[in-house]
């Protein structure tokens, strides 16, 4: 995975994974008048790396962990987030949404 820079909409230049393309939800900054950051659902990059790169899905949490999710570029890294979506599949899941 190798991130790249890219023009946002509005011009600013932004880091981007073009691996994870489908898992882009959208663009922001982390704080009020931060360099604007492209948003990724962390499970949708996961699924990916499982699906892409014939990983197991430990290995790709262990990864995604390592090597994306916590990686830092300066300003404007990346933003990974658990979506509404991927926190109430889990919990379904285990049995704890009704």
């Amino acid at each position: 995975m190798t991130p790249r820079v890219a023009k946002c909409h509005n011009g600013d230049e932004v880091i981007v994974y073009p691996e994870f393309h489908d898992a882009l939800i959208g663009f922001a900054p982390l704080l009020p008048g931060d360099a604007i950051a492209a948003v990724y659902g962390d499970e949708k990059c996961i699924e990916i790396l499982v699906r892409d790169n014939g990983m197991s899905r430990e290995e790709a949490e262990e990864y995604f962990d390592f090597n994306v999710g916590n990686a830092y570029y300066g300003p404007g890294t990346p933003i990974f987030v658990s979506t509404v979506e991927s926190v109430v599949g889990a919990m379904e899941a285990q049995g704890g949404v009704q």
